[in-house]
């Protein structure tokens, strides 16, 4: 009999899990590295879930990046046009504290087209030259893989690292000069999902376990 009553407990706990999104809160913490230039390594730091909340779900991850740049080129040769392609990418990842990737936002931008001789000022501008300014702004989202529930559950701090790399490329005629800026800013937000109060779940459980010990004894 002692045996039938314990799995009837568990039996019990197992019921009043709650099931669903309607039944999980959240609480999310965030941090932000501010506008630099690339190419750059920098930690978020980002505070744990506190067990003592509930049980933990689920992690998600928001990453914003804001990324401003410019290419540049001039012809220099004064006596014919030139053409020219211009390609800067870049890259803003957000990572696990062994450097492996939580959430990535990869980018492209490139531009060609013909410019004329040189006009005698390496201005970047003007009939032979060309200015492209970048300011571009992308966000992306991830979820933990269950061994992350744990790498995000504790006291303190946790810190993330966040990379973010440019890449640039020219071709055009020769002489020509080039030119190309690259600066990138991130925000991180880490979103807990949990059901609260696991205490509240074990003591509806215990109640459940008295109340079949006093029908025992009657």
């Amino acid at each position: 009999m002692r045996h039938f009553h314990i799995c009837a407990v568990v039996v019990l706990i197992g019921s009043l899990l709650p099931v669903g999104s309607a039944d999980a809160d959240t609480i999310s913490f965030s941090d932000s590295i501010p506008l630099t230039l690339t190419n750059w390594s920098d930690t978020v730091s980002i505070q744990k879930f506190d067990p003592s909340l509930g049980i933990l779900l689920d992690v998600e991850f928001t990453l914003a990046e804001n990324f401003v740049g410019s290419m540049c080129f001039e012809n220099m040769d004064e006596n014919n046009p030139s053409p020219f392609t211009l390609r800067l990418s870049w890259l803003v990842a957000l990572q696990r504290p062994d450097s492996s990737d939580l959430v990535t936002i990869d980018s492209l931008r490139e531009e060609s087209g013909v410019v004329a001789p040189f006009d005698g000022l390496l201005d970047f501008g003007g009939p032979s030259g060309v200015t492209f300014d970048i300011d571009e702004a992308e966000t992306a989202t991830g979820s933990a893989m269950p061994g992350d529930l744990a790498l995000f559950t504790g006291v303190g701090t946790i810190e993330l690292p966040v990379v973010a790399t440019a890449e640039s490329f020219v071709s055009g005629g020769s002489p020509a000069a080039s030119y190309f800026s690259a600066a990138a800013a991130a925000d991180v937000t880490v979103t807990y999902v949990y059901i609260p109060e696991p205490a509240s779940l074990s003591m509806l459980a215990f109640g459940g376990l008295a109340l079949r010990r006093r029908r025992r004894r009657r």
